[in-house]
């Protein structure tokens, strides 16, 4: 499978998530501006505060998406990775791995590939080994067969 449908399938994946997002924050914040104002004060502030703090955890939820789309379109699809790298897409013996990115679990052409960021274990367990290498990841044998 090229390294170009698994980005392709991960930008639908996200812009989705990005329209469903901007769809929530609008409609909380409708919900905010439309809100009459309830005869206990205090119970109308807290309700004002309670719908602010929830546009603001899906803003920020927003911003992680949309800088997922700014790292896919810096991604290089010609770039042929020797040793397991940011960008790179591993498959194991266990896994079909995409570096760089946590996505979780995408079904992309029928193949189940997980999409991890830089920073969890599996990715810095396999940071920088190359083709036939293995490695010991919770209690499994772990071994690389390709990477693109």
């Amino acid at each position: 499978m090229k390294k170009k449908i698994l980005i392709d399938k991960a930008t639908e994946v996200v812009s989705e998530k990005i329209n469903e997002l901007k769809s929530e924050i609008l409609d909380l914040q409708d919900a905010m501006n439309t809100e009459g104002k309830s005869t206990v004060g205090d119970k109308h502030e807290t309700n004002r505060a309670i719908i602010q703090n929830e546009i603001e955890q899906l803003g920020k939820q927003l911003n992680s998406h949309e800088q997922h789309l700014r790292v896919f379109s810096g991604i290089d699809f010609g770039h042929s990775h020797d040793y397991v790298e940011s960008g790179s897409y591993v498959l194991t013996n266990k896994y079909n791995l995409f570096m760089g990115i946590s996505l979780g679990k995408i079904n992309v052409e029928g193949n189940d590939v997980q999409f991890v960021s830089m920073e969890s274990p599996i990715a810095q367990a396999l940071l920088k080994k190359k083709v036939g290498e293995e490695i010991d990841f919770h209690d499994e044998k772990i071994q690389i067969l390709e990477i693109y």
